[in-house]
């Protein structure tokens, strides 16, 4: 019996037209329950694999349109120029201005990253600070992560000017502590 012959063809136009799918829509398409066969049919193709959604969307290089992030999204599906969480995740810190609290990652990413971020941490690709009760993500290299740091301290040091301003007696800490995190957020984006 003669081996099925499948079509990278037929993934691609339905790619383009759908910009995603998952990998049980493909195998469909091509009347196969192999995954591999999508597999080799995708590779033909230059494909990415979502970084959300545990991976489980695909779409074709041809198709995404990176913003300066390196990020791109269809509908609430992420994709990275970077591939994978973990790759993406370190890029974001290793090149932010500041370093990055978890938090602000997971803005940025659209997406849990603290065991990622904790993975590079044990791996060495980045490192973690105690700045204001909460770890700051920065880059390993010692250099580059006390830029990190002294440019973080001086966001910190602007949004407690900014609060100073404020009347201790009718705020209360925590939204002190709110009000100087969001004015570092602000200073950073601009």
């Amino acid at each position: 019996m003669r081996p099925a012959v499948f079509s990278a063809d037929v993934l691609r136009r339905f790619l383009l037209r759908n910009r995603i799918a998952t990998l049980p829509q493909l195998k469909q398409l091509l009347g196969t329950e192999a995954d591999i066969t999508v597999f080799r049919k995708l590779k033909e193709l230059s494909y990415r694999a979502s970084y959300s959604h545990r991976g489980s969307f695909y779409t074709l290089d041809e198709i995404a349109r990176f913003d300066e992030r390196g990020l791109c999204s269809f509908d609430s599906v992420w994709f990275s120029r970077h591939r994978t969480l973990v790759a993406t995740a370190e890029d974001c810190v290793t090149q932010s201005q500041a370093g990055y609290f978890a938090s602000e990652v997971e803005d940025i990413l659209h997406v849990p990253v603290k065991e990622p971020l904790l993975q590079l941490v044990v791996r060495g690709r980045i490192a973690r600070q105690p700045v204001s009760g909460l770890y700051l993500y920065c880059a390993a290299n010692p250099r580059a992560r006390q830029r990190h740091l002294r440019a973080r301290q001086a966001l910190l040091d602007q949004g407690a000017a900014a609060s100073a301003d404020i009347p201790s007696g009718n705020v209360s800490d925590e939204l002190r502590a709110a009000i100087v995190l969001f004015a570092s957020l602000l200073d950073e984006q601009q």
